[in-house]
């Protein structure tokens, strides 16, 4: 189970329940998984944007530095021994919220 820093708990929902929010899991990423493939944006906002545009997209990898943005069909629930916790720098994971908007 992986909490927020608010210490709630993100559970998997169905996907008619995904929000256009995401919940931030700071330096951190999936590594080995570009379901959607990897592209440059401006900014974080505009790399959500793309996954909320993406059928079945469920989590993003942002490097801030180098503006990289890589799509997920997976979260760090579904394949934990892909999620990298707090030894990558400067990359956020995010995963959608659900629940009523």
């Amino acid at each position: 189970m992986f909490s927020t820093s608010e210490g709630s708990c993100l559970l998997a929902c169905n996907p008619d329940d995904l929000q256009n929010t995401f919940i931030a899991y700071p330096d951190s990423n999936i590594r080995g998984l570009i379901n959607f493939g990897c592209s440059s944006e401006s900014s974080v906002e505009r790399c959500m944007e793309r996954c909320v545009q993406t059928t079945g997209c469920l989590a993003l990898d942002f490097h801030g530095d180098e503006g990289r943005c890589q799509l997920h069909n997976v979260t760090a629930m579904t394949v934990p021994s892909q999620w990298r916790p707090h030894s990558s720098p400067h990359w956020t994971h995010y995963q959608r919220m659900c629940g009523a908007a």
